[in-house]
């Protein structure tokens, strides 16, 4: 049974208030004890200065907190990219489950900033640890529980966001996937017949004729629709904020993420893409070149990924929890 819980800070600032009776004189302690500070470092500076540290603050009032008494959030960076990395590439499911974007992850394992209480307490749940563990040194327990889990993850989130439906298609991959290349046409078609376009000029028939376009005319259009390249991308009958953010230009930094994020060679990456210079994946990082929808989406299988995650911008998209039907 798990006993801490970011819900806990608020009880355990007003015990701690109480028992110094420094609650109406210290009014940062008081604005905690209302649950209004989701910044940790705020929060650690607080409980510092009355000898208590981060984790224990999250422990569920009354039980043990030794587990957490030398808990920091300097240990956060650390050991939240080991258990990143013991989930291996599913790591963007546990984002999406929490509604981190993949980009925010990876700013963490860099310590160029820190999650707010709510979103490590989802990412804390989705790997079914004690969120107060991030901030001590990584448990090999943890390790291997986060192992376990990743793979369910996968399968819930495909179960929660995907629904069978009539359009059958040859490739295998494409049932799992929330976002492929292959909703790209019916996405367009709907919207057509919503904004009542019967006279597609020539460059949109074209797409819809042959479901290819370079990245920056499917971009162009979706926006026409008031869409985007990322939602377009999306299985019909599934909505989602995850890509309301989304563009062809954050192709080149996603592609780079994912790159290193995966450690393959380049070579198996080039292969992919279906590329027999190896120069040219180095052109689509450096956006010298732009990959066509056919090698995302096959890139997209390689990296274990939804090829709409190549449009999320650096800073972060929607949140996939508000997905529904339409």
């Amino acid at each position: 049974m798990l006993i801490t819980n970011v819900a806990n800070i608020p009880a355990n600032a007003e015990l701690l208030g109480f028992a110094n009776s420094k609650q109406e004189e210290d009014k940062r302690l008081a604005v905690l004890a209302k649950g209004k500070v989701q910044n940790i470092k705020n929060i650690e500076a607080i409980c510092n200065s009355y000898g208590k540290s981060i984790g224990e603050m999250m422990v569920q009032p009354n039980s043990d907190a030794s587990k957490w008494e030398n808990s920091s959030s300097g240990y956060f960076k650390d050991t939240f990219l080991k258990y990143l990395q013991a989930s291996r590439i599913k790591y963007r499911h546990i984002g999406k489950f929490a509604g981190v974007a993949p980009s925010s992850l990876t700013k963490y394992t860099q310590g160029d900033y820190m999650p707010t209480t709510t979103s490590a307490q989802a990412l804390a749940d989705c790997m079914q640890i004690e969120v107060a563990d991030f901030f001590v040194p990584a448990k090999p327990e943890n390790v291997e529980k986060i192992e376990t889990v990743t793979f369910e993850l996968a399968k819930t989130l495909k179960q929660r966001c995907l629904r069978e439906q009539e359009i059958v298609f040859d490739d295998p991959n494409i049932q799992d996937t929330l976002t492929n290349k292959a909703w790209m046409v019916p996405n367009f078609e709907r919207m057509m017949r919503a904004h009542n376009v019967t006279s597609p000029d020539k460059d949109l028939r074209r797409l819809l004729d042959t479901g290819k376009a370079p990245l920056k005319v499917i971009d162009m259009y979706a926006r026409w629709f008031g869409s985007t390249i990322g939602d377009v991308m999306v299985k019909p009958g599934v909505k989602t904020e995850w890509y309301k953010e989304s563009s062809n230009i954050y192709v080149p930094y996603n592609l780079e993420q994912m790159m290193n994020d995966s450690c393959l060679p380049v070579a198996q990456i080039a292969q992919k893409a279906a590329l027999t210079n190896l120069d040219v994946v180095y052109q689509f990082v450096k956006g010298v070149r732009i990959p066509t929808l056919a090698q995302l989406q096959e890139l997209a299988y390689l990296f274990d990924c939804e090829l709409s995650d190549f449009f999320l911008p650096p800073d972060g998209g929607g949140d996939v929890n508000k997905t529904n039907e339409k």
